[in-house]
């Protein structure tokens, strides 16, 4: 989930770095998957929607 909403967030415009933290090594690999994951139009159509 937190790679999701990373990921979203790196695609807002105005949004320039999300802040984190982690306690975890599992928390932090997936704070470092975000960057890497692609959301397609339709996905971040609905967590838009989501967030309203």
């Amino acid at each position: 989930m937190a790679t999701v909403a990373l990921a979203w967030l790196l695609t807002r415009q105005g949004v320039v770095a999300p802040v984190v933290s982690v306690r975890t090594a599992d928390q932090l690999f997936d704070v470092m998957a975000a960057p890497d994951l692609r959301l397609t139009r339709h996905q971040l159509a609905e967590l838009d929607r989501a967030s309203a």
